[in-house]
């Protein structure tokens, strides 16, 4: 059997829909390791669609992915459970031939877990094929959303289904911490779960010895609604530094958003960590979150590292609604200095998604605004991958002064993005402000058609990057 074509690290038993950032990186960017198929199955992507006949999604096979708290696979079962923290949950996957001709040849590949099937059974047309997880049953702490891509062939033809399956955790807590200059970014109390509470800020920053950081404590009850009222209380959070005060007694009901703040100057480079529980009278959630602190005597000059974490929203007008993606940035860039050059490498990765649906995409286009400052009649640089090495096409627009990065097409998980650019600052600008991009997603319709979806950053959020502007020397 060949080897699977997967590059993701080995899972932990007990999968967290949002864990620690390097981990969950490692999770949701994982992808195939190449792009070729194994012996035996023919690689569905040509240039010209023309080379290779294929099999149709819905028309020809019917990928059906479902989970069970069963110990073994039935025919059948529901995309969605709801389960309570710590329920043991396999999860099967179904494949329908509805085409003319035997398929006798499979792999399949989920986002989180890597290749879970391979080999060459027949399935007659009209039958499925039903398999189970061999790492399973897992078990499930918080929400997730799985992505399965099943590729098959027979008689001559070749052919790939990509779907989603949720597992719905409740109760359940998602807890943010975030360092902040400013305590207006800030607001402690809780938020109702109506408008959408949004939670993004600062993860790292940049700062002089001595300036006050606003250490700020956001836990998001994340409990699915349609499992019912999950109201939490017994709060109790622990900090790797600070003493935060939390109120115990405070009700949290679903997707509600409790705030507490504690500040301290800055003295040194510092990593935190903070620990959140709390419980719904039965069962007790948690959830740990961490940030960090750069000091420098001269921030602007030592050149800016910074880190950010967005709820990503879907405007319609003057109404905003949470679109359950979240986007995470990291960001190096050297001082800024009127006239002359400078760098910023920055990285961004989905670090939670929980959206109805999100199949496979024609194109990803990362929108980035070219801020004030910085100035396009010199030569301005961009470079992009995709997977941690993969090129994809970086363009700007001088005109619209704009950077878009296009990933084309995809099909599996969603994949962390890397971009480098050397600008020229102006003359006479004092910051830069990098404003975190808007999302163009292509989807590809039963029908044919191609539906955009587009999302942008919480519009409350901080700059994606500030650089001062250093003083000339």
């Amino acid at each position: 059997m060949p080897s699977p074509p997967w590059s993701c690290p080995p899972p932990p038993v007990a999968c967290r829909h949002r864990t620690r950032r390097a981990a969950v990186i490692a999770l949701l960017s994982c992808a195939p390791a190449s792009q070729a198929a194994p012996a035996g199955l023919p690689d569905p992507i040509f240039a010209d669609g023309f080379q290779q006949a294929v099999l149709r999604p819905f028309q020809d096979i019917l990928l059906r992915p479902f989970a069970t708290e069963q110990a073994s696979c039935p025919a059948s079962g529901p995309t969605t459970l709801n389960v309570r923290p710590g329920t043991p949950v396999l999860l099967c996957y179904g494949l329908e031939n509805r085409s003319t001709v035997v398929l006798d040849s499979h792999e399949l590949v989920d986002g989180i877990f890597g290749l879970v099937h391979q080999g060459s059974q027949p399935i007659l047309p009209g039958q499925t094929l039903v398999v189970a997880d061999a790492g399973g049953p897992r078990v499930f702490e918080r929400s997730t959303l799985q992505f399965t891509r099943w590729r098959t062939a027979g008689g001559g033809l070749v052919g790939e289904e990509n779907r989603s399956l949720k597992v719905n955790v409740a109760p359940a807590l998602v807890l943010y911490r975030f360092v902040e200059t400013d305590p207006a970014r800030c607001p402690t109390g809780v938020l109702p779960f109506f408008p959408a509470p949004l939670a993004s800020g600062h993860t790292r920053l940049t700062v002089a010895p001595g300036t006050p950081v606003h250490h700020c404590f956001r836990a998001r009850n994340d409990s699915v609604s349609t499992m019912g009222a999950s109201l939490l209380s017994g709060h109790q959070l622990l900090d790797s530094a600070l003493a935060p005060v939390v109120d115990p007694a405070q009700p949290l009901a679903n997707h509600e958003l409790y705030t507490v703040m504690a500040t301290q100057p800055a003295a040194a480079d510092a990593a935190f960590t903070s620990h959140w529980s709390a419980s719904d009278g039965t069962q007790t959630v948690s959830d740990s979150a961490t940030s960090s602190l750069v000091v420098a005597g001269q921030p602007a000059c030592a050149g800016i590292r910074q880190g950010t974490s967005f709820d990503y929203v879907s405007i319609l007008g003057t109404f905003i609604t949470r679109a359950n993606i979240r986007l995470d940035f990291e960001i190096d860039a050297t001082p800024v200095r009127g006239g002359q050059a400078f760098s910023v490498v920055a990285g961004g990765a989905i670090t939670a998604l929980l959206p109805d649906t999100y199949g496979p995409r024609l194109d990803t286009r990362v929108v980035v605004e070219i801020p004030t400052g910085v100035d396009l009649t010199q030569p301005f640089q961009a470079q992009a991958s995709i997977d941690g090495g993969v090129p994809i096409q970086a363009s700007v627009d001088p005109a619209a002064r704009r950077l878009v990065l296009s990933t084309g097409p995809v099909s599996g998980p969603p994949a962390s993005i890397q971009v480098s650019l050397t600008a020229h600052a102006d003359a006479g600008t004092a910051a830069i402000d990098w404003l975190a991009p808007r999302l163009e997603q292509d989807f590809a319709q039963a029908n044919g058609n191609v539906n955009t979806v587009v999302i942008h950053p919480d519009p409350g959020g901080p700059p994606m990057l500030h650089t001062p502007r250093c003083p000339a020397p």
